[in-house]
């Protein structure tokens, strides 16, 4: 999401339900690289899925999870801490 604060550019992510459920199983697994690996991304690709400025693809989704139990509709729900923010 891009934001106009001020006269500048402002890039705001919008967290979304996925990115924060996967963040807090990967957190507790300590399986970043791991997870990155499995699933044949680069670990920036990733932190961009954590951070919410990008979402998996619906395969990628689908994979997420058969593996992880992350509905893939969830990428698609803004965050509890995202509607609090807005």
């Amino acid at each position: 999401m891009l934001t106009i604060l001020l006269g500048m550019q402002v890039w705001v992510s919008s967290m979304n339900r996925g990115a924060q459920k996967l963040r807090d199983r990967l957190e507790e697994r300590g399986e970043k690289k791991k997870f990155a690996e499995w699933l044949g991304v680069d670990q920036p690709m990733v932190s961009h899925w954590l951070s919410g400025e990008r979402k998996p693809t619906p395969q990628q989704r689908a994979s997420i999870e058969d593996e992880y139990g992350i509905g893939w509709r969830t990428w698609d729900d803004e965050s509890d801490s995202a509607k609090g923010a807005a």
